[in-house]
């Protein structure tokens, strides 16, 4: 499977990869000077699963199977790796199924709410 920043130009049959975040600022307090501000962003993360001969519903299963991995990922390291990150979650998603010519391919779309305090 294939893990990306961006849609791979060759998609395989599995991968999960970003189609782009969403994002904003809050400022937490009002003072004179350089002000720290909470950015909030949601990384938008695709999971494509897709095998020839599967049926729709294995298709789905499948692609519910990756974003269980990926819940996993999150519940061990909810600061992703130590970056700048003070906490991720995951955020509202959609599902479904489409019909290709070997089979079904499974779509997971879901959001990563995540904080950054920036100074």
């Amino acid at each position: 499977m294939t893990v990306t920043y961006s849609r791979p130009a060759n998609l395989d049959r599995e991968a999960i990869f970003f189609t782009g975040v969403r994002f904003r600022h809050d400022l937490p307090v009002i003072r004179a000077g350089r002000k720290p501000r909470d950015e909030v962003f949601t990384l938008m993360l695709a999971i494509n699963a897709a095998k020839p001969g599967r049926t729709a519903e294995q298709a789905e299963l499948r692609a519910f199977e990756l974003l269980a991995a990926v819940e996993d990922m999150l519940a061990d390291d909810p600061r992703l790796g130590g970056t700048l990150v003070e906490w991720a979650r995951m955020d509202d998603g959609d599902a479904g199924v489409t019909p290709d010519f070997e089979g079904w391919d499974g779509l997971v779309r879901v959001g990563i709410e995540c904080h950054a305090r920036l100074t």
